[in-house]
């Protein structure tokens, strides 16, 4: 991966602690408590990540959990009016294997929050239920814009899911801002 890439990880991971884990995840977990899992997979966290494909456990209420899947994403100056949905990656259409699939049909996560950057440096979350999010995409992912990324002989399938397109049922929260003080 270029360097590019691993900017905008380190960017988001950063944002992600500086906001999420002080602004949102205090808020709204029970009694303010969640997990952000690493990506060591020698560790039991970086094992639940690797196979749910979600970022943080968020305790509910005393006896039940949810894990979340974090899309973090900033373009400044940019007015974000669409979710970037990976439905393959790193494909290589030279190749005879089939395709990864992406993130869209990997991840197990309860629900998916996705937080653009805002010009003032805040967050603008969109809180979905994943699973439902999932299978309303899927009915209708043919009707959304496809665009690709190349790196090489490697493409990643993208669609492009206007905010206006999601059903309100499928949202928890929309347009939230989560800000420093």
């Amino acid at each position: 991966m270029d360097d590019r890439y691993w900017q905008d990880h380190a960017w988001s991971e950063q944002t992600a602690q500086r906001l999420l884990d002080t602004r949102f995840y205090p808020r709204f977990a029970w009694q303010g408590r969640f997990v952000r899992l690493g990506s060591d997979p020698h560790r039991c966290e970086g094992k639940i990540q690797m196979r749910l494909h979600a970022d943080v456990l968020m305790q509910r209420d005393a006896f039940s959990s949810i894990a979340i899947e974090e899309k973090i994403v900033r373009y400044p100056g940019y007015d974000y009016q669409h979710l970037v949905v990976e439905t393959h990656a790193q494909w290589d259409p030279q190749d005879a294997e089939p395709c990864g699939d992406g993130w869209i049909r990997d991840t197990q996560a309860e629900c998916l929050l996705w937080a653009f950057e805002t010009q003032t440096g805040g967050l603008r979350l969109w809180l979905l239920d994943y699973p439902s999010f999932r299978s309303w995409f899927f009915d209708e992912w043919y009707s959304f814009a496809r665009c690709e990324v190349r790196k090489g002989s490697g493409i990643t399938v993208l669609r492009k899911v206007p905010l206006r397109a999601i059903p309100r049922a499928l949202a928890r929260w929309r347009d939230r801002i989560v800000e420093e003080d």
